[in-house]
């Protein structure tokens, strides 16, 4: 497996794994819904509090790879959210369970139109506050989570989950770096791990220089240093390389600059997906620089899926969580679960 495909594998495989094997109990009943995106159909379930309404309510935006809504990490956001008095909407990710499409052949742009819908769609139900309507991005969501909050006007929030505001081509590299640094290789073997993870990058972003790169990467292949980072020209006619290629140069520095509306970023310590502290300091920048209301909120000794060995993330991420959206969205006298 080379790397580019090892990354992909990553971020569903955490997310899944992620997913705790106790069952999630004294969930709301959920009402079945569904919206269109042009062609794509999409399928989700809308948990509401108990309570009259109207109420707050938050999408949650997938991360990378194959995702349902059944995924035990969203309907716990589902559980914990709706006892706050938080309405939240789940859906399956485009080619996954009851919605139509590929997301295998769709950038982020076409990822952010699915959940645009799916705000049109929250804005016109009748239990829900057109008004108080945010974006919960994991991972890759992050990045959505950004695109649509450019697009669509008077959204609420967005909170991130192990989000970043590099871009996936850096957030690649540093995978790469960090992996060779556990296994103890000196900074040579990895900047020259990094020099080669660069030329396979731009190959895939031009389609071009194949050949060359193959021939630049043979003599190292016995290197343990490049075995350790799995790198790796992938097939020419994969789909992985194609679809890495669809995203991995955004930017989502650019429109956070614009957007003003509260965002509260959650990162693992021990995050081996997603540069931590480079992330918390550009957010920090961003903050100081532009006067944006950012917070972030550093969990010690978890991983990108703030798992705590592979059960639910702790009882300090979901007070943060309900802490914050109570001081932002849930002014006195919102409905709120008895």
């Amino acid at each position: 497996m080379n790397f580019r495909s090892k990354i992909a594998g990553i971020f569903t495989t955490l997310l899944i794994a992620g997913s705790w094997i106790a069952g999630i109990a004294n969930a709301q009943q959920a009402q079945e819904v569904g919206w269109k995106n042009g062609d794509v159909s999409l399928t989700g379930s809308l948990y509401l509090p108990e309570g009259n309404g109207p109420f707050a309510a938050v999408i949650i935006l997938h991360g990378s790879g194959t995702l349902p809504r059944t995924d035990k990490l969203y309907r716990e956001h589902a559980e914990r959210l709706t006892k706050s008095g938080i309405a939240v909407l789940l859906y399956d990710k485009r080619g996954v369970g009851s919605s139509t499409g590929d997301w295998r052949t769709a950038d982020l742009n076409d990822l952010a139109a699915d959940a645009e819908q799916g705000v049109k769609f929250l804005r016109g139900h009748k239990q829900i506050d057109a008004k108080r309507i945010g974006l919960l991005g994991i991972s890759q969501g992050g990045w959505v989570s950004v695109i649509v909050a450019s697009r669509v006007r008077d959204l609420a929030f967005i909170v991130w989950l192990s989000g970043t505001p590099l871009t996936p081509a850096e957030q690649g590299h540093f995978v790469l770096q960090d992996a060779l640094r556990r296994k103890n290789h000196d900074d040579a073997a990895i900047a020259k791990a990094t020099e080669l993870d660069r030329l396979i990058t731009n190959v895939y972003r031009t389609d071009s220089g194949w050949d060359d790169a193959a021939k630049r990467l043979e003599p190292f292949k016995g290197e343990q240093w490049f075995k350790d980072a799995s790198l790796g020209l992938q097939a020419r006619d994969s789909w992985n390389w194609q679809w890495y290629r669809r995203f991995m140069d955004y930017d989502p520095i650019p429109e956070l600059r614009k957007i003003s509306i509260p965002l509260l970023a959650v990162y693992g310590e021990q995050d081996q997906i997603v540069p931590v502290k480079r992330s918390i300091s550009i957010l920090d920048e961003l903050r100081v620089a532009f006067r944006r209301d950012i917070t972030t909120v550093l969990l010690p000794g978890l991983g990108h899926d703030l798992s705590i060995r592979r059960g639910p993330p702790p009882e300090k991420y979901w007070q943060d969580l309900t802490g914050w959206l109570q001081q932002k969205i849930l002014k006195p006298g919102a409905a709120k679960a008895p």
